[in-house]
């Protein structure tokens, strides 16, 4: 996608040029819960809003991604409450005063 136009999910906020974005997610669920184990009954070690999160093995425990935070705290996050930076994406480009999608990637 050229270098200024929007991308649609947005979810570049949060990373850095030095961030790996194959082993990176964006916490998309408001509120989301990492907890100590992979079930939904385990201990809550931190509420999650739009944090970039490390992630391990995503195929694995049952719908559930062990995450390391940017503190260092580790924990499993529901699947279903993350998105890689670089999974289906829209790129849009102002051309003659509306709006065109210019790419479309379906996944890295």
């Amino acid at each position: 996608m050229a270098h200024g136009s929007p991308a649609i999910p947005y979810l570049a906020e949060g990373f850095t040029s030095e961030d790996d974005l194959f082993d990176k997610m964006v916490v998309v669920e408001p509120g989301a819960t990492m907890r100590e184990q992979a079930r939904e009954n385990a201990k809550p070690i931190a509420r999650l809003d739009y944090h970039v999160v490390q992630v391990g093995d995503v195929s694995g425990q049952e719908g559930w991604v062990l995450a390391k935070l940017a503190d260092g705290r580790r924990g499993y996050i529901r699947r279903d409450q993350l998105r890689s930076a670089l999974d289906y994406r829209a790129g849009f480009q102002k051309r003659g005063g509306r709006w065109f999608m210019t790419s479309f990637v379906q996944g890295d």
